[in-house]
């Protein structure tokens, strides 16, 4: 179901930048914000107030719920909110001696109270500040190249060699990014106990934070067995209470791309032209990993996937 009068959610702008040029080369940085108003999400109405819960442990939820007779429901809602604001610094360079690129550099932060959208719940129908911390695809920093590079070899020899191996460029983009934000979670709601196992109705499901504990989630060494532990007690699963671990609190493998290509155009009339690609993703096989395993209750640290690996192909474009 739908709020009855629901807001018109909106996005506000800003930014503010400053370019300079230094020889061959355009510097670029910039002070770059966003806030996002009556942000649409799933909240739990029916869901029992921690306060009664609390109040009378061994009640059943079915008996508190603010509808009784009704299990979950859940309503879409305008009540969320985020801001983005970010630093951006970027250089581009014009053609020198066969060389141009830039590369551009972001150290960015982003704020909600509900990264999931419409697709999960509130953990907290009550307090929507329970969901608040770095959006799930927040990235703090991020750094991007590009060039192209005109191969100066075998050019105006002769006609032969110019025609075969000469007027070659390659290019390439390099990607790097700090990892996700995560979240640590447990399996179950924290009033279930002994509530008929039924909690206090909470829609969220399987992205219930837990409470801190004295340790840290760092182990000494990080590997795909064991990026974050929990040996150490850094947490413990809530129990009649919210937990307190923070949103978006840990931080997942970073990335690491290189993407080349190789291409020369030749030309076989004044109107018709082939060109050739050579080209190649993740071009030295990185791996990059997946996230980890963030559910305390089984697996948590463990890294069971990772993506891109190195991709080749060939391509020909004929033009006339």
């Amino acid at each position: 179901m739908g709020e009855p009068l629901l807001p018109n959610a909106y996005t506000q702008s800003w930014n503010l930048s400053v370019e300079r040029q230094l020889g061959a080369n355009l510097l670029e940085v910039a002070y770059v914000g966003t806030r996002g108003t009556h942000l649409l999400g799933s909240v739990s109405l029916n869901e029992v107030p921690a306060t009664v819960a609390q109040a009378c442990p061994n009640c059943n939820a079915n008996s508190e719920r603010p509808f009784p007779g009704y299990a979950t429901i859940t309503a879409i809602e305008g009540r969320f909110s985020s801001h983005y604001n970010s630093l951006q610094a970027s250089v581009q360079r014009k053609v020198v001696k066969g060389l141009n690129g830039g590369i551009s550099y972001t150290y960015a932060s982003c704020i909600t109270n509900n990264s999931a959208d419409r697709n999960e719940s509130s953990e907290n129908t009550y307090d929507l500040s329970y969901g608040r911390g770095p959006c799930n695809f927040n990235l703090r920093q991020v750094v991007t190249g590009n060039y192209i590079y005109d191969v100066p070899f075998f050019q105006h020899v002769n006609r032969l060699l110019d025609g075969v191996f000469g007027g070659w460029k390659f290019s390439g983009i390099t990607s790097f990014h700090t990892g996700d934000s995560l979240t640590p979670v447990q399996s179950y709601d924290p009033f279930r106990t002994r509530r008929n196992r039924l909690g206090i109705g909470m829609a969220r499901g399987s992205t219930i934070t837990p409470m801190l504990g004295t340790g840290s989630p760092n182990p000494a060494t990080r590997n795909v067995a064991q990026w974050f532990t929990n040996a150490n007690g850094a947490y413990a699963d809530a129990s009649e209470e919210f937990g307190n671990a923070g949103i978006g609190s840990l931080t997942g493998p970073h990335y690491l791309d290189f993407d080349m290509g190789l291409f020369k155009t030749f030309k076989i009339t004044d109107m018709t032209k082939l060109q050739f690609r050579a080209e190649s993703f993740n071009t030295f096989n990185h791996t990059n990993l997946g996230d980890p395993v963030m559910n305390i209750d089984s697996n948590f640290g463990q890294i069971q996937s990772d993506i891109q690996w190195r991709d080749m192909q060939l391509g020909l474009k004929l033009t006339f």
